[in-house]
């Protein structure tokens, strides 16, 4: 299992620091849903998504949004 940011206007996934990748495999691995979070909301990502990756697809979780940032 591994917990990612996912952008929704592509669907690729946050490899780097305004860096995207079509491949969850070449994404970052977050520890936990919480830390994820942080680091959408620290780098002001909008229209992104928590999302849990299985290796069984049948198994992927997708969270609600993160629309906006903090101000």
């Amino acid at each position: 299992m591994k917990i990612v940011l996912q952008n929704l206007d592509n669907l690729n996934y946050a490899h780097s620091h305004g860096v995207w990748t079509p491949n969850v495999d070449a994404a970052i691995g977050f520890s936990g849903v919480v830390n994820a979070l942080d680091y959408a909301i620290k780098r002001r990502l909008v229209n992104v998504r928590v999302a849990m990756r299985f290796a069984y697809s049948a198994y992927d979780v997708d969270f609600p949004p993160v629309h906006s940032p903090l101000p």
